[in-house]
């Protein structure tokens, strides 16, 4: 008997590819003198912004490639 779970079932084999933006533009991050960046490329509604997102699952699978979008507050 098998049963259903609405929650995601944990990657055992599971690799992190990072790569860097195709504009040459590094994440934000704490500034060197320890405090948040403020600057952001994204307009100032922007929540959440996914730039040249590609997902390959196993074996060779292209799900996304270089997809990029924006998610506005309240979307």
């Amino acid at each position: 008997m098998s049963t259903s779970s609405s929650h995601p079932v944990p990657e055992q084999d599971l690799q992190t590819y990072v790569t860097e933006p195709s504009n040459g533009a590094l994440p934000l991050g704490p500034e060197p003198n320890g405090s948040k960046s403020t600057e952001a490329d994204a307009p100032a509604g922007t929540m959440i912004v996914f730039e040249g997102v590609t997902k390959v699952y196993d074996p060779q699978v292209l799900a996304l490639n270089d997809v990029s979008f924006a998610i506005d507050k309240g979307e």
